[in-house]
């Protein structure tokens, strides 16, 4: 049997091409062979010479297709193919291996992202100690601040130094360590992988009041007295949201806000928020008044000024005071939202009280005026002095006009005032003014002499569009002595 020299498949003895690859037998080669050699339609007889060689030749091309080629055998296949797998795979594998750990790769990553403003990608080019508190928009910022161009010619200069094996030291930023550069040999030394690890700031926060709840970030801390300083964690520098709540004077207190951290000595921070606390100044006009907020006793006794502190400023809490009046009865003020630093509270009473104390005033100031003109009209009998006191056509201003008139027809008096006092005032159920005075003044003509007078007097006045008029003027009692 005959085999196919090129894939060792078995030939039919009289196939001219291998029916599983397609290359040509040998016997289709010889036949070509030798129709190219004899003429094509012409009939010669075989010498003796050719009858010889004849049986030669045929013996030798049954001895080369004697000899065909071994087929390759499954196993070899199947361990040539591995072998070439896994050459590749190795091939790749150093590629991958060499780009991945490649540290300009990485700067060139950091770069994109930052242009690209992408934060958190940028961030993750970084490695941060766990329990670490970092944000990647605060860590963006300060990178910002450090200005990136010069922050990424110092990370590839400390680069070439690792490779050429020459100590680095950290990147500092405000004083303090902020990234260190490691290489670490990966696959016993064939591959270097240099990483950046950020360096915390080791960071604490003054607490001012006792229990007062603070959060910096996500972490909460609650003090136990007052200006403590408690340790609140490891951060990276940056911005970071607060808040607080605490209850002071029976008012819930909270605020919030953003604080910048960073290194104060070495690796430490303070935390140093605005708290946004105020002190109010309120001002009573009652003695050791109670001061409420929100409805309940604070028990804290408020006399003239007082400064409550501290203090949030808003529009919700409200607060008023709380006294008694002269009849022992509990009163209150008017309330007002905390949301000034200057407070003047009062009382209804109390307002009540200064009102009518204020028209007294006027009262008085009206009798005093009144006394002053009077005598200024009997002197000249010049009734337009005293005129305006009294309602227009009023029977106390036609009496009075004659009084003073009359004092033609008395010959040589004269008069000598000596007191105008008042001694009380008091307003009346009907909104009008009673004033009691005490007068006293010499008076003499030709006819009686002289006489000394002492008088007790009460006037009635009452206001009209801001104006004051006096309505009636008796004696209540009157003494006098001839001189």
């Amino acid at each position: 049997m005959n085999f196919c020299q090129e894939c060792g498949k078995p030939l039919e003895p009289t196939a001219a091409f291998c029916t599983n690859c397609g290359t040509k037998t040998e016997q289709s080669q010889q036949a070509s062979t030798t129709s190219k050699d004899q003429p094509h339609h012409q009939e010669t007889s075989p010498t003796s010479e050719q009858i010889v060689s004849s049986p030669k030749q045929t013996i030798h091309h049954e001895q080369v297709a004697a000899q065909p080629k071994q087929p390759m055998g499954k196993g070899k296949k199947i361990l040539l193919y591995i072998i070439a797998l896994f050459a590749i795979a190795l091939i790749g594998t150093h590629f991958y291996l060499s780009n991945h750990f490649d540290p300009m790769k990485k700067i060139e990553a950091m770069n994109d992202a930052f242009h690209k403003k992408d934060q958190k990608a940028f961030y993750e080019h970084f490695n941060v100690p766990k329990g670490t508190i970092a944000t990647a928009d605060s860590f963006f910022n300060v990178v910002q601040d450090m200005n990136w161009p010069s922050l990424r010619s110092e990370l590839m200069y400390q680069i070439d130094n690792l490779q050429e094996k020459v100590p680095t030291d950290p990147i500092a930023y405000e004083g303090a360590d902020f990234i260190r550069l490691e290489k670490k040999p990966i696959l016993f030394g064939l591959y270097n992988d240099i990483s950046f690890s950020l360096i915390p700031l080791n960071a604490s926060i003054e607490v001012p009041f006792k229990e007062m709840t603070v959060t910096i970030a996500d972490e909460i801390v609650t003090s136990k007295e007052d200006d403590e300083i408690i340790e609140i964690g490891q951060f990276i520098p940056g911005t970071y949201d607060w808040s607080f709540e605490m209850e002071r004077h029976q008012m819930p207190l909270k605020n919030k806000g953003t604080v910048e951290l960073y290194a104060e000595e070495g690796q430490q921070a303070l935390f140093s928020p605005d708290w946004g606390f105020e002190t109010v100044s309120i001002y009573s006009e009652v003695d050791d008044a109670i001061l409420y907020v929100n409805g309940k006793s604070t028990k804290e006794k408020v006399s003239g000024y007082y400064e409550l502190y501290p203090v949030i400023l808003d529009d919700k809490t409200e607060i008023q005071l709380v006294t008694k009046n002269g009849k022992g009865k509990e009163v209150t003020s008017e309330k007002m939202t905390l949301d000034s630093t200057n407070l003047d509270i009062s009382f209804k009473h109390i307002e009540q009280e200064k009102a009518a104390a204020n028209k007294r005033e006027e009262v008085e100031s009206v009798f005093y005026n009144f006394r002053s003109d009077y005598e200024d009209a009997i002197y000249t009998l010049d009734f337009s002095y005293i005129r305006d006191y009294f309602k227009p056509n009023s029977k106390i201003q036609k009496d009075y006009r004659k009084f003073v008139e009359d004092h033609a027809t008395i010959a040589g008096y004269d008069y000598d005032f000596r007191t105008n006092e008042v001694t009380d005032v008091k307003e009346q159920k009907d909104g009008k003014y009673e004033l009691t005075s005490f007068e006293t003044f010499y008076y003499s003509s030709a006819d009686e002499g002289t006489i000394y007078y002492e008088r007790t007097k009460k006037y009635v006045l009452s206001e009209e569009n801001g104006m004051f008029y006096i309505e009636s003027i008796d004696n209540l009692t009157t003494d006098k002595q001839k001189q």
